[in-house]
């Protein structure tokens, strides 16, 4: 904690922001990865994992923003020397971001080919099309639960100064569904023929395993042992929970907002005479660019 009250501040910030740059990296190179596999694949698959892969993104982004609140919060009370109060905000941030993904989860269920008929710009052999979409969704949104867990995990550690916990969790993220990609979808093992639900597997073994990474040293913490202790306590959670709605609601919304309007975007190109060549091709210009 010293780095941040003690020596030069450009030295503090980039010992705290540099984990933070590699998985920004790590994350554009996972989309990447997708885009490349489903370039593999028939069926217009580029296109359908572009819409997918945006649905996911504003999910992602609500827990994320939720987090990011969180980890202000978390650092205030560290600041403060209050360890207790760090552990107790671990557990009602995880909580609440469990829930928000199960909400979400359930929601894309319901509505996933609503959204993919409307945006997916197919005018031929929809219904596989469409079908092979809601296969990756079915699979691919379970992943918002271990995502849920492995973002309050981090936050937690960054607002207390420790960003190596989400550089090696999304590092590993990162090296795992690389490699699941390439063997499921481009060698076809150990299972041939998964196609698109091969890239949506690989993100959920990928998140699996970052989940039990953070969980790991989490437990090995004294936030775990602190936490322990808060749960025999009588606190109501409301010091914490409206701070974190005030700071991450709007958050979430402004980002929403900007996720929310490529499918503006993609009504527009699904209106040209090749609909899903081109949200296709802005699928792959779009990861380009976040790269």
């Amino acid at each position: 904690g010293r780095i941040f009250t003690h020596g030069r501040l450009v030295r503090g910030l980039w010992k705290v922001s540099w984990p933070i740059c590699v998985t920004a990296l790590c994350l554009s190179t996972v989309d990447l990865v997708h885009v490349q596999c489903a370039g593999t694949l028939e069926g217009n698959a580029q296109a359908m994992i572009g819409v997918c892969d945006q649905l996911m993104m504003i999910c992602l982004i609500v827990i994320t923003s939720f987090a990011n609140a969180g980890a202000a919060l978390v650092s205030k009370a560290f600041g403060a020397g209050n360890s207790k109060a760090v552990a107790s905000m671990n557990n009602k941030m995880l909580g609440l971001l469990v829930a928000s993904a199960v909400v979400m989860l359930l929601a894309i269920l319901v509505l996933s080919k609503v959204l993919l008929t409307k945006f997916s710009g197919c005018v031929d052999n929809c219904d596989y099309t469409i079908g092979e979409g809601q296969k990756y969704l079915n699979i691919v949104v379970y992943g918002l639960v271990p995502y849920a867990f492995v973002a309050s995990i981090n936050s937690t550690f960054i607002g207390i100064g420790n960003a190596r916990v989400q550089l090696i969790t999304l590092s590993l993220m990162t090296i795992v569904d690389m490699a699941m990609n390439y063997l499921l979808v481009i060698k076809g093992w150990p299972v041939k023929g998964m196609g698109i639900s091969g890239i949506a597997t690989a993100s959920i073994a990928a998140y699996s395993v970052a989940t039990l990474a953070a969980i790991f040293m989490w437990w090995r913490s004294d936030i775990f042992a602190k936490g322990k202790q808060d749960r025999d306590s009588k606190s109501t959670g409301s010091e914490f929970f409206r701070p974190l709605l005030r700071g991450g609601v709007p958050a979430a919304m402004q980002d929403v907002a900007w996720c929310s309007s490529t499918f503006v975007l993609f009504y527009i190109l699904s209106l040209l005479k090749h609909p899903a060549e081109a949200v296709a091709a802005w699928t792959i210009g779009q990861r380009l660019e976040a790269f």
